[in-house]
């Protein structure tokens, strides 16, 4: 019946009739819907105008995309995709302003996204690792450096297992301020470095640790590692790594050589 055009014209409509006036943006109605849809992804293009996560609690809210972001599997992709625009995330973050825990129960949820994505994602997935990623980047932005260890714990753990898109450490270097720029690194490095790094001296030591702390836990991991080293562990992120670290390191030179100077300014 719902083959005929009219039959299904007047059921298309009763359905936005009844969402506008009993479902969208209220917040009893976000998790049925959300259940409905990743129950029958089919379902997707006539009920997720109606699903509303921001009218929602911040824990509601959070909880909701925790669901979303894990149930990647190929018969998902598209209606998570649209799920996942329907999270608002950057207007959300300003207009909601969620607590420090509420916002790292989200970078949780990236994470286990990324890590579901693995280190060669198929092409099927990339538009959803590209919404992951505009998320981590907002996320990492509202109130830095508030999350800055945080996430880069979470590339740590993901390039140690070789589980997250190499890319990720790319979007992790631009919400920094760095744009990677494939000539004059060396010269682009100091002038980051100098006047657009937004971490402090202490950020810098605190990440400079970090990394060797992963990197020698990850060298000591097994037999293997020990015998021949870290190079094949980690062969999949050397086009971004060695900038990282490179980047890092001329903070850390740069923050160090401001220090006397600026406690002088202080003493006078």
């Amino acid at each position: 019946m719902v083959d005929y055009a009219p039959t299904r014209q007047f059921i298309t409509l009763c359905l936005d009739m009844v969402g506008e006036e009993f479902v969208s943006n209220r917040a009893d109605q976000c998790l049925p819907v959300l259940l409905a849809i990743l129950n029958d992804p089919r379902t997707v293009g006539h009920v997720a105008p109606f699903f509303s996560p921001t009218a929602a609690n911040e824990d509601q809210y959070a909880l909701m995309y925790q669901s979303v972001s894990s149930c990647i599997v190929p018969s998902l992709y598209n209606a998570i995709f649209v799920l996942l625009s329907k999270f608002e995330l950057p207007c959300w973050l300003t207009s909601c302003q969620p607590n420090g825990a509420v916002r790292e129960k989200l970078l949780e949820s990236i994470e286990t996204a990324l890590c579901k994505c693995s280190i060669n994602p198929p092409e099927a997935l990339l538009p959803l690792i590209e919404v992951f990623h505009v998320h981590l980047h907002n996320l990492l932005l509202f109130h830095f450096p508030e999350h800055y260890s945080v996430v880069l714990a979470m590339l740590l753990r993901g390039t140690v297992s070789c589980s997250i898109p190499v890319a990720t450490w790319g979007v992790f270097l631009q919400a920094l301020g760095y744009c990677m720029p494939d000539e004059v690194a060396k010269e682009y490095d100091e002038e980051y470095a100098k006047h657009q790094c937004f971490l402090s001296l202490a950020e810098t030591t605190d990440t400079i640790n970090a990394i060797v702390n992963s990197f020698a836990e990850l060298r000591k991991s097994d037999a293997s590692t020990v015998r021949n080293g870290l190079y094949n562990r980690v062969k999949p992120f050397l086009p971004v790594l060695p900038r990282f670290f490179t980047v890092i390191a001329h903070c850390y030179i740069w923050e160090n050589l401001k220090a006397p100077n600026e406690n002088l300014l202080r003493g006078c």
